[in-house]
């Protein structure tokens, strides 16, 4: 019997199923496709009049990609919304990332993690419209290896990353508090941890800064990022956010939207927090989980002040796509939690008002 490990993934993932040809959006367009180097090679012996279409889609530079239409269509893209290669050479001859997409999948030593990701408007769906605790399962399978850590800090990170999801899904305190509460837990075990004390301690309550509510600065900076997308909704949300008054800064959800905004918030930790287990810093994790909740419910605002299930997925999937899925622009987003006064964390905390007190 071959090595096994476990894949751990969320419960809801067993919900996903790719919508194909009825998704109203698509994976693919919108963004470059690469080819793994195994299906490069097999393209390249496809035969006949579709091997010479397959091999004139590609680009060969650099990383091999498929070449994107005038309307940024993977050129295998049919007008039906279904994919050429699927039908014409089978699922099995699908590049890695068109086999895999929305999932996402981390390794550790004896561990394969992931789940689905929030730029996908089926996995987004399953995601927000969470009704249950989040839980994860365990199953075995071939192992795998990974790049080398510390053991004993990915203990640590796994014991407070679980803590960090438990406190947000405490409903017995207001949403604002949850969020603000992990925010600076994550930057208190932040600097003990960068002292060489490794204590893990409770999650406590943190009076939320007093600062005034504004997010015109962190937008106005999220609208200078490398946006792909043709339209700019971060730089459309300073422009109405800033020009709003104030008693349009806030809004008063009903108790299942505030769950939608919970269920992304524990995605984002689920997602990015553990892989901090390669860089010895992990702050920025959850102030990116913390301000990426926020931020999706600002897009929201931007379009006035009724919420729906609907509007938060497609903000959600905007966001996503363009952050978390921008390698460029998930980067840039870290650092300036480091560099820029606007991501300091007081300035995140005032921006929890948005939320009121629920």
């Amino acid at each position: 019997m071959s090595k096994q490990m476990f894949l751990r993934m969320p419960s809801y993932y067993r919900q996903f199923r790719c919508t194909a040809d009825k998704c109203s959006d698509s994976c693919c367009k919108g963004w470059e496709i690469d080819i793994d180097e195994k299906t490069y090679e097999f393209y390249k012996t496809v035969r006949g009049s579709f091997g010479k279409r397959l091999r004139e889609g590609i680009c060969e530079m650099s990383v091999p990609h498929f070449i994107l239409d005038k309307n940024e269509r993977c050129p295998f893209l049919n007008e039906r919304n279904l994919c050429e290669i699927y039908i014409n050479l089978g699922e099995d001859r699908l590049c890695g990332i068109c086999t895999e997409h929305p999932r996402f999948f981390e390794w550790y030593d004896g561990v394969k993690e992931g789940g689905i990701g929030l730029c996908c408007e089926a996995a987004a769906e399953i995601i927000i419209t969470q009704r249950e605790q989040f839980s994860y399962y365990d199953t075995q399978v071939d192992y795998d290896s990974c790049n080398e850590y510390d053991d004993g800090f990915y203990n640590y990170l796994f014991k407070i990353r679980d803590k960090i999801i438990s406190h947000l899904q405490d409903e017995s305190i207001p949403f604002s508090n949850r969020l603000n509460n992990i925010l600076y837990y994550a930057e208190k075990m932040q600097n003990r941890y960068d002292s060489f004390d490794c204590e893990i301690s409770e999650i406590k309550n943190v009076r939320i800064s007093s600062e005034a509510l504004q997010a015109e600065d962190i937008l106005l900076e999220l609208s200078s990022f490398d946006i792909l997308g043709k339209a700019n909704l971060f730089k459309e949300a300073y422009e109405k956010y800033n020009a709003a008054p104030l008693s349009e800064k806030t809004f008063n959800p009903e108790a299942g939207i505030i769950k939608a905004f919970e269920n992304i918030a524990v995605y984002f930790v689920w997602r990015h927090f553990l892989k901090s287990v390669y860089e010895d810093e992990f702050y920025s994790k959850i102030a990116f989980s913390v301000l990426g909740t926020v931020l999706i419910a600002v897009l929201c605002m931007s379009d006035g002040q009724m919420f729906s299930t609907d509007k938060i997925i497609n903000k959600s999937i905007y966001f996503s796509k363009e952050i978390e899925y921008n390698e460029n622009n998930l980067n840039r987003f870290f650092d300036n939690f480091y560099e820029k006064d606007e991501f300091s964390i007081s300035k995140i905390s005032s921006l929890l008002k948005i939320f009121g007190n629920f």
